[in-house]
């Protein structure tokens, strides 16, 4: 069984654009970045509606 399932969306280019600069700064990759952010806005909506 997969632990991870694959998500498609789309953004506008310049978020994309936005989104690759950070990759670059960072040395994450876009979908590292992407999980992280996921995860954080949905735990701190769990934390809110605690």
């Amino acid at each position: 069984m997969n632990k991870t399932k694959i998500l498609k969306f789309r953004i506008p280019a310049k978020t994309k654009i936005s989104l690759e600069m950070l990759c670059a700064k960072t040395g994450q990759s876009a979908s590292g970045l992407m999980r992280g952010l996921i995860e954080r806005k949905l735990e701190n909506k769990r934390r809110l509606q605690a």
